[in-house]
C-alpha cells in the first residue's frame, strides 16, 4: 500500500472515530434536551389546566411554602406522557435519538476489537513510519513489523470505509432529527424506559407513583370528609340522638319501676286476679323475669292466666318504653341532660346553609372519589398511560378534567363551611339558657320525640281536624318554632276565619295570633289590627318583634295619627287599646282590615258598652276575626254567645234558637268551627309540677286591735271596711305575713330562685314590702306604670342577678305578662275572684317554665282570709283550673259576677262581726259552751 493511500485511510478512520466519539454525547445531550423541553411543555400545559382556586385551596391547606418552591417540587415529581395516539413529533424524534444511540453503542460493541486494534495499529504506524530516509536506518525487525501493520490496515480497508460511512450517516440523522421510520408500537416499552432515564431526577420508583397533585386533591377530599364526619351537623345530630335514646331509656326504666301492676288489664273483667302479686310487691320487671310456669307454681294460678299476665306485663313495658319522654326540670338536670340540651340548642341554631353545604360537599366528595377511582382503574400512573389505547387514554384525560372540576366545586363550598363550631361546653351557661328559653327547648324536644299529648281537643270532629291539618301555612319570616298545638291553632284560625281562641293561660295564644298575621302578610293581606287592654299593649309589641319580622305600630297618644299613617303605607300590625277604638272607627281612610285580633275578649262581654260597640264596628269590616280569652267562657254561656254574636251572627242565632234542646256534647259540636280551647295538661307534657301551699299566721296585738276596730266600724262604713280588714295583717312591721315573705324570699335567694309577690294593695302592702325586702326590685309593677315601663321592669327583673323579688299589683301584673324566670309565687291575701289568682299564677306557670312552681297563699287565722277561703273555696277553683276538665254550666257566672261578689262580701262581713262578738263574749266569760 502506498503512503498516500495509507494516509487517506488513517485520516478517514481518525475522522470517523472522532465523529463516533463526538456523536454519542451529542445524541445523549440532544435526548436529554428534548426530554427536558418536552417535560417543561407538558408540565406547563398540565399546570395551567389546574383551576386556580383548586390549586390555591390545595396548596394553601397543606403548606406555607412559596408558590415557586411548590411549583419546583411539583415539576421534579412530574412524569410526562410521551406516547399516545397520534404520537407527538418530539416523541418520534426521541425514539430516533434513542435508536441512534443504541445503534452506535451496539456498533461499537460489535466492532470493539477491530476498532481497538485499528487504533493501536495506526498509533504504531505513526510511531514507526518515520519517512523514507529514516526508515533506511531501521532494523530488519522494525521494517518487517511496519510492513505487517500496513498489511493489517490494508486488510481492514473495507471496515474502515464502513465505519466512516456509519459515522457520517448517524451524524446526518442526528442533524436532521428525522423521526423514526419503523413501527415501534410493539417495542415502545423499551424505548420509553430509555427516554424516561433521561429525566432529572429519575428513579424507576418515580414511574410507579401516582401523579402528586391528584394525590393531594384526594388527600384534601378525604380530610374534608373526615372533618364533616367528625365536626359537621350530622355528627352532632347523631350525638344528640344517641344521648336522647340513652335518656329515653333511663326514663322508661323509671316509668316502669313506678308503674303499679294493679293497673294491668285496664279493668278487664276476664283479667286474672293478681292481688297476691300486688301484696307481694311485685313489679313489672318481676313479672317478666318469672316465666308463666314459675308464676303458675308460685301463685297457684292456671297456666293460661299466668301467660296472660306475662303477656300483658311485656305489652305495658313495650308501651312505656316507646312513650317515655325524659323530664327536664332546671333543678334536676344531670350531666347527660345538660349535654343533651347543649347539643339540642347547637343543632337547632346550626345554619341551614351550612347543613345544606355539608350535604352538598359530601355528594361532591363522593363524585370526586368516583371519578378519581375511575381514573386510577383505567391507569394508575402517568407512565402506564403510555401503554393504553386511544379511547381509554382520551377517557383518562377527560377524567382529569372531571376531578379538577369536582375539586373546584368542592373547594368553593368548603370555603363557605364552618366546621370549627361546637356545642357550648359551659354547662352552667346551658342551664341558664334553658331557664331563660324553656319554651323553645320544649318545642324542640316535642319535635324530636315525635310525641305530643294533643294538638287539638277531643271534642273536635275528625273531619275538622283533618281539614285543619291540611291547611298550607306560610311561615316565612316567622321567628318562632311553634308547638304542634300552636301550629294546629294557627291553621284552625285561618281555616275558619272567625274564631274564639280560648286556650288556657300560658299556652301561647299571642304566638298563634302573630303566626296568623304573618301568614296573611306573606300572601298579600297586609293590614292587621290588635285590640287589647292598655296594660299589655307593650307586651304585644315586644312579642311581635321577638317572634316575627312584622312591623308594629301603636295607635295611642300624641303620635297615634303618625303611627296610623305609617301602618297605612307599610302594612303590618296596628296595636291599640279598647279606649282608642272610638277614634279608630271614625277614621274615614280605613283600609279593608285583613285581620282583627281582640285580646282578653271578655272585656267586651257586655254588648251595651261603648268598647263592645266600637270593636264590633271594626269586626264588621275585617275579613279574619280572632277573639282571644284564657277565661273558661264555656262556663258562662251568656258571655260566650255575646262574643259569638260578633264573630258569627248566623251561627249564634241558630244556637240561641236551639239552646234549650242542646246537651253539652251537641253544644260543643255546634261550636266546633268557631271555638277552640286547649288546656295545659292536654298539650304540655313537660309542664313541671305545681304545689299550692297555704301558710297560716296570726295577727300581732297591734294588727288584732286594728282589725277589730275595722269590724266595729263596718256597721257605719259598710262594705268599705272590708278593704281595711283585708290588709290588716300588714300594718305592723313585726307582721307574721311579712316575716313569712322575708323567709321565703331569702330561701329563694340562697337557691338562686326568683319570686313574684302579688297583692291587691299597692301602697299599704307592696310599697311597704319594697322597703323591707333588700333583694326586691325598687319599683312596684302596678297599674300606674305605662305599658312600656311595665315591660322594661319585667325585662330588668328577668335579667337581674341581684334582685330576686318582683312586687306586683295583682290586677296589673296578673294579666297578659310572661314572667317564667320566676317559679315562686306569693299571694299576700285571698282575692274575690278565683280567676284573679289563676291569672296571676299563670304568669309563671305557663309554656316555657323549666322549674317546679310553688304557690304560697298567705292566710291569717280568725280573720277575713279564713272566711273568704271557706266561702269562695279559691284553692279548689285553682286546682280545678289546672287539673279538671271544664263543664258547661253557669257556676262560673254565679261565682264571679259583680252581684255574686257583693253577696259574698256581705256574708263575710256578717261572719266577721259574729266572730268578733264571739271573741269578746268569750273574753268576758259570757260564752256558753
Amino acid at each position: 500500500m502506498r503512503g498516500k493511500e495509507l494516509n487517506e485511510l488513517t485520516e478517514e478512520f481518525m475522522l470517523a472515530e472522532s465523529k463516533m466519539n463526538d456523536l454519542l454525547p451529542k445524541v445523549k445531550f440532544a435526548t436529554q434536551k428534548l426530554v427536558r423541553q418536552y417535560k417543561e411543555q407538558s408540565f406547563s400545559e398540565w399546570y395551567g389546566s389546574i383551576p386556580k382556586n383548586v390549586y390555591d385551596a390545595t396548596i394553601d391547606n397543606i403548606t406555607t411554602l412559596s408558590t415557586k418552591i411548590i411549583e419546583t417540587r411539583l415539576y421534579k415529581s412530574f412524569i410526562p406522557i410521551f406516547y399516545f395516539r397520534p404520537v407527538p413529533k418530539a416523541t418520534a424524534q426521541l425514539f430516533k435519538l434513542i435508536q441512534i444511540r443504541l445503534q452506535i453503542e451496539q456498533y461499537k460493541e460489535d466492532h470493539q476489537e477491530a476498532i481497538f486494534r485499528l487504533e493501536k495499529t495506526f498509533q504504531k504506524i505513526d510511531q514507526n513510519n518515520l519517512g523514507a530516509i529514516a526508515n533506511m536506518f531501521q532494523s530488519r525487525d522494525q521494517r518487517m513489523a511496519l510492513r505487517e501493520q500496513i498489511g493489517f490496515i490494508s486488510d481492514y480497508q473495507g471496515f474502515i470505509e464502513d465505519f466512516s460511512a456509519h459515522a457520517e450517516f448517524w451524524e446526518n440523522e442526528v442533524k436532521q432529527r428525522i423521526p423514526i421510520r419503523e413501527n415501534v408500537h410493539k417495542s415502545r416499552s423499551f424505548y420509553l424506559l430509555e427516554i424516561y432515564k433521561n429525566l432529572h431526577p429519575f428513579s424507576e420508583t418515580m414511574l410507579k407513583q401516582p401523579e402528586m397533585f391528584g394525590q393531594l386533591l384526594k388527600t384534601q377530599a378525604e380530610k374534608l370528609q373526615e372533618d364533616i364526619q367528625q365536626s359537621g351537623y350530622d355528627h352532632w345530630h347523631q350525638e344528640m340522638l344517641s344521648l336522647w335514646n340513652k335518656l329515653k331509656h333511663e326514663q322508661a326504666q323509671k316509668d316502669i319501676s313506678v308503674y303499679s301492676i294493679s293497673l294491668l288489664g285496664n279493668g278487664k273483667a276476664d283479667f286474672p286476679n293478681i292481688k297476691a302479686m300486688i301484696d307481694d310487691g311485685l313489679t313489672l320487671n318481676d313479672l317478666i323475669a318469672l316465666t308463666p310456669q314459675e308464676l303458675k307454681e308460685q301463685y297457684q294460678l292456671p297456666l293460661a292466666d299466668t301467660q296472660k299476665i306475662n303477656y300483658e306485663a311485656k305489652a305495658v313495658i313495650t308501651k312505656l318504653s316507646k312513650q317515655a319522654v325524659p323530664k327536664f326540670n332546671a333543678d334536676e338536670l344531670s350531666f347527660d341532660k345538660l349535654q343533651f340540651l347543649a347539643l339540642l340548642k347547637f343543632c337547632n341554631e346550626y345554619p341551614q346553609g351550612s347543613i345544606s353545604g355539608e350535604q352538598q360537599a359530601t355528594k361532591l366528595i363522593e363524585q370526586f372519589n368516583d371519578d378519581y377511582r375511575s381514573m386510577i382503574n383505567i391507569c394508575p400512573t402517568n407512565f402506564e398511560a403510555n401503554f393504553i389505547g386511544k379511547d381509554k387514554y382520551d377517557k383518562w384525560i377527560a377524567l382529569h378534567d372531571y376531578i379538577y372540576q369536582d375539586a373546584q366545586n368542592l373547594f368553593d363550598i368548603r370555603g363557605k363551611l364552618n366546621l370549627d363550631r361546637s356545642p357550648e361546653n359551659n354547662l352552667e351557661a346551658v342551664k341558664q339558657d334553658f331557664i331563660q328559653n324553656g319554651a323553645l327547648y320544649f318545642t324542640l324536644i316535642e319535635k324530636l320525640s315525635g310525641q305530643s299529648a294533643s294538638y287539638a281537643t277531643a271534642t273536635l270532629p275528625k273531619a275538622i281536624v283533618e281539614q285543619v291539618l291540611s291547611y298550607p301555612l306560610v311561615t316565612k319570616n316567622l321567628l318562632v318554632k311553634m308547638r304542634r298545638y300552636q301550629d294546629f291553632g294557627t291553621k284552625y284560625i285561618l281555616s275558619y276565619r272567625n274564631v274564639l281562641l280560648g286556650d288556657e293561660m300560658g299556652l301561647g295564644k299571642t304566638i298563634q295570633a302573630i303566626a296568623v298575621a304573618n301568614h296573611l302578610y306573606q300572601i298579600g293581606q297586609r293590614y292587621a289590627i290588635v285590640v287589647c287592654p292598655l296594660s299589655i299593649l307593650e307586651n304585644w309589641k315586644s312579642e311581635i318583634h321577638k317572634w316575627s319580622k312584622l312591623s308594629a305600630y301603636t295607635y295611642r297618644g300624641a303620635k297615634r295619627d303618625k303611627e296610623y299613617d305609617a301602618w297605612l303605607n307599610n302594612g303590618g300590625i296596628l296595636l291599640t287599646n279598647y279606649e282608642q277604638c272610638f277614634h279608630l272607627v271614625k277614621k274615614e281612610d280605613k283600609p279593608s282590615i285583613d285581620l282583627l285580633v281582640v285580646d282578653e275578649a271578655h272585656y267586651i262581654k257586655n254588648p251595651e258598652t261603648n268598647r263592645a260597640k266600637h270593636v264590633k264596628e271594626l269586626a264588621n269590616i275585617a275579613e279574619y276575626k280572632l277573639f282571644m280569652s284564657g277565661t273558661p267562657l264555656e262556663n258562662n254561656l251568656v258571655e260566650m254567645m255575646q262574643l259569638i254574636d260578633i264573630l258569627n251572627p248566623t251561627l249564634s242565632k241558630q244556637i240561641r234558637k236551639d239552646q234549650n234542646r242542646l246537651n253539652i256534647e251537641q253544644f260543643k259540636e255546634r261550636l266546633a268551627t268557631v271555638y277552640l280551647r286547649r288546656k295545659r295538661k292536654e298539650v304540655l307534657q313537660e309542664l313541671p309540677k305545681m304545689s299550692i301551699i297555704e301558710r297560716w299566721s296570726s295577727f300581732t296585738d297591734e294588727e288584732q286591735k286594728f282589725y277589730d276596730k275595722c269590724v266595729d266600724e263596718a256597721s257605719v262604713s259598710g262594705l268599705g271596711a272590708l278593704v281595711k280588714m283585708r290588709r290588716a295583717a300588714f300594718i305592723d312591721d313585726e307582721s307574721e305575713k311579712i316575716a313569712q315573705i322575708r323567709e321565703i324570699a331569702q330561701e329563694a335567694k340562697d337557691m338562686n330562685r326568683k319570686v313574684i309577690v302579688f297583692s291587691f294593695f299597692k301602697n299599704s302592702v307592696l310599697k311597704k314590702l319594697s322597703m323591707l325586702l333588700p333583694t326586691s326590685m325598687e319599683e312596684v309593677l302596678s297599674g300606674d306604670l305605662s305599658p312600656a315601663n311595665r315591660q322594661k321592669l319585667i325585662d330588668k327583673f328577668n335579667q337581674s342577678t341581684t334582685s330576686n323579688v318582683l312586687l306586683a299589683q295583682i290586677e296589673a301584673g296578673g294579666v297578659g305578662l310572661n314572667i317564667q324566670t320566676a317559679n315562686i309565687v306569693i299571694l299576700c291575701e285571698p282575692q274575690w275572684k278565683p280567676s284573679t289568682e289563676q291569672q296571676a299564677i299563670s304568669r309563671v306557670y305557663r309554656m316555657g317554665q323549666t322549674r317546679d312552681v310553688i304557690v304560697y297563699r298567705l292566710l291569717t287565722k280568725d280573720s277575713i282570709d279564713e272566711s273568704m277561703v271557706d266561702l269562695i273555696d279559691i284553692k279548689q277553683d285553682i286546682f280545678d283550673t289546672y287539673a279538671n276538665d271544664s263543664a258547661l254550666q253557669d257556676a262560673f257566672k254565679k261565682h264571679e259576677s259583680d252581684e255574686a261578689i257583693k253577696e259574698k262580701q256581705k256574708k263575710i262581713l256578717e261572719i266577721e262581726k259574729k266572730r268578733l262578738k264571739f271573741l269578746k263574749n268569750k273574753k268576758s266569760g259570757h260564752v256558753h259552751e
